[in-house]
């Protein structure tokens, strides 16, 4: 599937939620991005592959 994006214009967090989780690290806990105290996998950028679980 693919799913697309546009510019966030107001706010500041953008947040995506999936069914069965994202595949990537746990990091205390958790699979989300914190880029202001760099914790967590890297924030998707353009072009980005996300992996899902089961």
């Amino acid at each position: 599937a693919e799913l697309h994006v546009d510019w966030v214009e107001h706010g500041v967090r953008a947040m995506l939620a999936v069914r069965g989780g994202v595949a990537v690290p746990r990091v205390l806990g958790s699979r989300s991005t914190d880029v202001m105290a760099g914790l967590g996998p890297d924030r998707l950028a353009a072009g980005a592959h996300v992996e899902v679980g089961p």
